[in-house]
């Protein structure tokens, strides 16, 4: 019988799962279990010595060094953004994502690796493409390349949690569904909306013990998500939540989410892998990623997220840059040398002749020229203001009325950076001082100034990470 064993590494910002898995007849057996806990990770590094050392005893007892590896990322600094593009092949798709990438984050992608792939094609108004976007902190995923590659295990991927979780429920029965998942005091909450993945959020939540187990903060930040995810698609909801983690045998806890929010609860996870993992001592419904990210699914253009792809490519890359800037280095040395030859020959030519007068005389018509410049500047300036005099008296368009509607009606902690005002449009652009709640109140205030055509929200952080809000305010 055909065996086959590869380890799954989970990073949490907290611990570091190690899952061996045994592959047998078509389907995954979770076989062995263990967690590095925080105790160990040093100043939030995963490739510390200690950690290293431990790893690499604990898989040569296991006879799994050299094994196959995919690592899972559930790490704070992970942003996703899911963005439509033109219908486009491979090789231009992601000519355009690299061109692009800084318009879709915020964050500085200097310090940033990116990956994507294509959830969706949608073609009821001309092809287009559903892309998700991922982009990680370089420091992160080099920490966990380092712990990887210094472990003794050959890397096959590196994903990210909600990708797996998507791809787990792909063959699902519902069209859109909430997956949340509690573990080791972190609330994960997942929305799936057809093949896209709507909402993922992570946060530190103190889940609660004891008998009589207070669930109000958590149902709180459920609800919150439910709530955004109802208030996008006017009013409906998701078909079912899917409850996974340390919670998942908690009867009590589905009975509050179903009756507080009337939607249908499932525990675990059971029902959507029973004919593609299993594990006979080992809870599988803690371990739906883990499942979900072995499961070999056809993608579009054969392009999914692995990071380790994307690093490789880097190091390749900056190799080459090593190489190119040693050739430039040279060629600037040689270009130096003549530059200093050549200065030193005509000095020496120089000397023989009196160029006082001629100094003088270039001088002399390096400032008529100057002047003549100004002029010409300014000639320019007055020509375009009179322009823009005779444009406003021509259009009779009252500009100075929305302008003050606008001073009036926006609130007072918003920052107005840049306003492009024609006959039908204002360009707005304001500064948003990290918080997801300014930007909502911001379009509440322009809707209600009852000048602009209705205006929706295209897409939100809700971390508190909003920086800036771009509008093109339709005038009626």
């Amino acid at each position: 019988m055909l065996i086959n064993n590869k380890v799954v590494f989970r990073f949490n910002e907290d611990s570091i799962g190690i899952v061996f898995l045994e592959y047998r007849l078509g389907k995954i057996n979770i076989k062995k279990v263990k967690t590095i806990t925080t105790e160990n990770l040093l100043n939030g590094n995963f490739s510390t010595e200690e950690n290293v050392d431990f790893t690499r005893i604990y898989l040569k007892k296991n006879k799994m060094l050299g094994k196959k590896a995919i690592a899972i990322l559930s790490v704070d600094g992970i942003i996703t953004r899911l963005v439509q593009v033109p219908s486009m092949g491979k090789k231009d798709l992601m000519s355009f994502i690299r061109n692009n990438i800084n318009e879709y984050f915020t964050v500085n992608m200097g310090e940033y690796y990116y990956d994507y792939k294509i959830v969706e094609i949608e073609k009821d108004k001309g092809k287009k493409f559903n892309v998700l976007l991922v982009v990680i902190p370089k420091i992160k995923l080099k920490d966990v390349c380092n712990f990887l590659q210094s472990s003794g295990v050959t890397i096959e991927r590196i994903t990210i949690y909600p990708d797996c979780i998507a791809d787990l429920f792909e063959y699902r029965e519902e069209e859109n569904i909430a997956i949340l998942d509690f573990t080791r005091n972190k609330a994960i909450v997942t929305i799936l909306e057809g093949d896209k993945i709507f909402l993922h959020s992570s946060s530190h939540i103190e889940l609660p013990e004891g008998i009589d187990k207070d669930y109000e903060e958590l149902l709180d930040n459920v609800g919150y998500f439910l709530n955004f995810y109802s208030s996008r698609h006017f009013g409906d909801r998701v078909h079912k939540i899917y409850l996974l983690g340390e919670e998942v045998e908690d009867e009590k806890l589905s009975t509050l989410i179903n009756g507080q929010f009337d939607i249908p609860v499932e525990r675990g996870i059971r029902s959507i892998v029973k004919k593609i993992g299993y594990s006979s001592d080992i809870d599988i419904d803690k371990f739906g990623d883990v499942l979900g990210c072995n499961l070999n699914l056809k993608e579009i253009y054969n392009k999914n997220i692995d990071f380790n792809k994307v690093i490789n490519g880097h190091w390749e890359k900056l190799d080459n840059k090593r190489l190119l800037a040693s050739t430039i280095s040279i060629l600037v040395l040689i270009t130096v040398g003549w530059i200093l030859f050549s200065n030193y020959y005509i000095n020496i030519q120089l000397t023989k002749y009196n160029t006082e007068k001629l100094d003088k005389q270039i001088k002399r018509l390096e400032l008529v020229n100057k002047e003549y410049h100004t002029l010409k500047n300014r000639e320019k300036e007055y020509k375009e203001k009179e322009r823009v005099v005779n444009t406003i008296k021509e259009d009779e368009f009252n500009y100075m009325y929305y302008l003050e509607q606008l001073k009036k009606g926006l609130p007072s902690n918003i920052l107005v950076n840049s306003i492009y005002v024609d006959k039908e449009k204002i360009d707005l652009i304001v500064s948003i001082n990290n918080s997801t709640l300014d930007k909502v109140k911001l379009v509440v205030a322009i809707n209600n100034m009852g000048i602009f055509q209705h205006i929706e929200i295209d897409s939100i952080k809700l971390d508190n990470t909003e920086t800036e809000g771009k509008f093109t305010l339709k005038i009626k």
